[in-house]
């Protein structure tokens, strides 16, 4: 199978009016596909910004590491973030999370506390049927019914705030979550 795409690539190459020209751009485009685009962009500092990622085939995932700011650009929904963070964690990255066309994106904000090894992880996607109904609420969020969710493992709080479904989830008790999430902004 390899061998015949490379057969092909160098078929067109060599039937191209422009051979260098073409030569560059089927090289380049294999450097890409192959992921060696995504490893040269682990090695120069700053090149996401001017080489980013292709968007994966339909119906695969696709997640790219951002900044907060190029998060906003991308989301279709205003993208809220925490002023309070319970013990020692520290922003630890931004995701966005791609799934098909018609699925939008999730913008994903993973914060982390070494010293106790902990996570949090704020999920924010387009607001849909998620909207947490009066009879499903048990706190309130920033104006809005919300849904705490509580065991052993940590605590998960979801609600709606116009066309943004936000989920918090984390290892920390319900109290300090729910003061997270109330300082969302």
């Amino acid at each position: 199978m390899l061998l015949a795409i490379v057969a092909a690539l160098g078929f067109v190459i060599y039937r191209s009016r422009n051979r260098r020209k073409t030569g560059a751009v089927v090289a380049i485009s294999v450097v890409w596909v192959l992921g060696v685009g995504g490893a040269l962009s682990q090695l120069v500092p700053g090149i996401t910004q001017r080489l980013p990622m292709p968007l994966s085939l339909e119906g695969q995932r696709d997640v790219r590491e951002v900044t907060l700011s190029q998060a906003k650009d991308i989301a279709a929904f205003p993208i809220y973030t925490p002023t309070y963070l319970p013990g020692k964690l520290s922003s630890e990255s931004v995701r966005v999370q791609r799934a098909g066309r018609s699925s939008g994106v999730v913008v994903i904000l993973l914060y982390y506390d070494p010293r106790s090894s902990s996570q949090v992880e704020i999920r924010q996607s387009q607001s849909g049927s998620e909207a947490i109904s009066p009879g499903q609420s048990n706190l309130s969020v920033m104006g809005q019914n919300a849904r705490v969710t509580s065991s052993a493992a940590g605590s998960t709080i979801e609600w709606s705030i116009g066309p943004t479904f936000v989920e918090i989830a984390g290892e920390y008790p319900r109290e300090q979550m729910i003061q997270l999430a109330r300082s969302m902004r």
